[in-house]
């Protein structure tokens, strides 16, 4: 029910040994990473295919993304196009590497792809959810100025504040989680789509 709310995903389960490997690589050691490149492309290019989102899509860990690799100066991300791409964006994320610590421990953590989403970077908001109830809602680009966003926004915290309490809190099992949201233009409305969800520590 939660990912009707959302755009398409397809997660891709991500094996301890393939993620150890990659740490190697983000590390500098070279040793079996032809055989890394290999593997990894098995499992994503596939899912490329099926999808038909190659040349055109977002991915990123079930923690977190490698957006500290993919940010562009106008606030938004650049598309991936291939699995070498990917690989490369994950190998070179220092928010990426952090998790991928953690991740290693796990008997098989996942990668999240969906196709990309063109949206400007003043639609995108950070909505932060303790406890089951919202504390707070910011710009997802805090430091950004956006002449879209001058004037009163109560109309707009209103409608993300009824999406968040009415269809998204009580369909999630836990109680404290970031949620990121899109106000996206729909037959000339402005509604809320759920992009993601973030665990509360690591956002």
């Amino acid at each position: 029910e939660l990912l009707a709310l959302s755009y398409p995903i397809r997660m891709i389960p991500f094996p301890k040994e393939m993620i150890r490997n990659l740490l190697n690589a983000a590390d500098g050691r070279t040793e079996g990473f032809a055989q890394l490149v290999q593997d990894f492309c098995d499992i994503v290019n596939p899912v490329l295919d099926e999808t038909g989102w190659r040349r055109r899509f977002f991915a990123k860990l079930c923690s977190r993304s490698p957006k500290d690799y993919l940010d562009t100066e106008s606030g938004g991300v650049r598309p991936l196009s291939n699995a070498l791409q990917l690989l490369d964006a994950l190998r070179s994320s220092m928010r990426c590497f952090d998790d991928m610590c953690d991740l290693v421990h796990l008997d098989c953590a996942y990668i999240v792809l969906r196709p990309f989403i063109d949206f400007e970077p003043w639609r995108e908001w950070r909505a932060f959810v303790k406890d089951g109830c919202v504390v707070g809602i910011s710009q997802y680009h805090y430091t950004h100025c956006f002449p879209e966003l001058q004037g009163d926004l109560t109309d707009t915290q209103m409608v993300m504040e009824g999406f968040l309490n009415h269809d998204v809190i009580p369909r999630f099992p836990l109680g404290n989680f970031i949620a990121d949201i899109i106000m996206d233009k729909r037959d000339n409305i402005m509604m809320p789509v759920l992009l993601e969800i973030n665990p509360w520590g690591n956002s």
